[in-house]
């Protein structure tokens, strides 16, 4: 396993952690997202990044770690498929957006004629 320190400086303030992983720690954007899907990216002493926060603004003075295997191809989670009648907009942990349909019930009614 190989860990690659980066402490943000001023000039980096707001950026994303992937913007950062990119230009500081050498890695192409999408090796930088596959790093963040793969849970190998933390704030330290001991925050780690979710899976698929790629947005995730650093702030000056924060340390960050990217702990991989150099044996190991980092690729970004593929995106999310699109149903019929909806497209997932946005999906972590916490918040799900849809983008739905008119036609298309988001809940389960007793007067509906098929699933």
């Amino acid at each position: 396993m190989k860990t690659i320190g980066i402490e943000i400086d001023a000039a980096d303030d707001g950026r994303t952690i992937q913007a950062v992983l990119h230009d500081r720690g050498g890695f192409s954007h999408s090796e930088a997202r596959g790093l963040i899907d793969a849970g190998a990216v933390r704030r330290l002493p001991d925050a780690p990044i979710e899976p698929g926060d790629y947005v995730h603004r650093v702030r000056s003075g924060e340390k960050y770690e990217a702990t991989l295997d150099p044996g190991r191809r980092y690729r970004p989670r593929p995106a999310l498929p699109e149903g019929r009648g909806y497209r997932v907009l946005y999906q972590d942990r916490d918040l799900l957006v849809v983008d739905k349909h008119a036609h298309l019930l988001s809940v389960p009614t007793a007067m509906r004629e098929d699933e």
